[in-house]
């Protein structure tokens, strides 16, 4: 989409590509179907549609704004992909795919870990202006920033105070177990924090930092469950 092309994100996991930003998803469709015609040689193609998502967020998953997009979606595909394919449509094999999935949440339900545990300011590490760390991730994966020698103090007390709706572990723990993957980068390992915050099934914990921040979404990811982990893959040969 075009008000994402030209972003930090897109430029760091996009190098090297040619990036064709797109307004519609018929835009994208036309598109992509001028770039399959004058390809010379084997070639790879992605486009990323970012609608079922927005609407998974704003709505919930299983909303029915989500499944008339859905309908809708399929509709174009049936209806444009072999005119997009063209003569080329035999020796081309298309993917449809998704990056995570989506769980259904409410924000009403979400707690603010500042607020339930007011002490744990006093454990994190500290921002360049005085105040700690804003923690990563999202209320589905909350990992928080902890001052050395205190880890162990700031996880007892958040596993009392989470006991109802979230686990607690240290992100070493994690790695030793293959969490993040068989060899996690060094960066990774920089950045990850120190203790992650897994809310259990359609829960969400959130940082509020006076007020700076609140969680308003229907569907969100992040978390472990089979519904934000699993992913479709749909493969297509024209003829096959």
């Amino acid at each position: 989409p075009a008000r994402y092309a030209r972003s930090t994100y897109s430029a760091a996991v996009t190098r090297g590509a040619q990036l064709h930003p797109y307004v519609s998803f018929p835009e994208a469709l036309v598109h992509l179907g001028e770039l399959i015609a004058r390809a010379d040689g084997p070639a790879y193609h992605a486009v990323y549609l970012d609608v079922v998502d927005a609407l998974s967020h704003r709505h919930g998953p299983s909303s029915p704004h989500v499944d008339a997009e859905l309908r809708s979606l399929f509709a174009a595909l049936a209806d444009e992909l072999p005119r997009v394919l063209g003569a080329r449509g035999r020796r081309t094999l298309a993917l449809l795919t998704a990056d995570h999935g989506q769980i259904a949440v409410d924000p009403a339900r979400t707690v603010y870990v500042d607020d339930r545990v007011p002490a744990l300011s006093r454990w994190l590490r500290r921002a360049s202006d005085g105040r700690p760390l804003v923690p990563g991730g999202s209320p589905r994966d909350l990992f928080l920033y902890v001052q050395p020698g205190r880890v162990d103090e700031a996880r007892s007390a958040l596993e009392r105070a989470l006991a109802d709706c979230a686990t607690v572990h240290a992100s070493a723990e994690l790695f030793e177990a293959g969490v993040f993957g068989p060899s996690p980068s060094p960066r990774l390992r920089a950045r990850v924090g120190d203790l992650l915050i897994l809310p259990r099934a359609n829960e969400m914990v959130f940082w509020r930092g006076d007020g700076r921040f609140v969680q308003s979404k229907r569907g969100h990811h992040g978390g472990m469950s089979a519904e934000e982990m699993e992913i479709p893959l749909l493969a297509w040969r024209p003829g096959a």
